[in-house]
């Protein structure tokens, strides 16, 4: 089995994203930043990851 990223991994990639989404304006939410840290764990799979934002919607 494949694992995911560390925490730190998974937080440096996060950070890498920051002056990108700046240059486009937009930001990260904390359940958007937790949903990713736990996708890059691989904590959780891309299905748990979309049912969650849409039971949020």
């Amino acid at each position: 089995m494949q694992r995911g990223l560390t925490e730190a991994q998974a937080d440096s990639e996060i950070a890498a994203l920051a002056p990108i989404m700046a240059v486009e304006g937009r930001t990260m939410d904390e359940h958007s930043h937790q949903l990713l840290m736990q996708l890059l764990q691989k904590s959780i799979t891309l299905a748990d990851a979309l049912d969650s934002i849409i039971r949020r919607r």
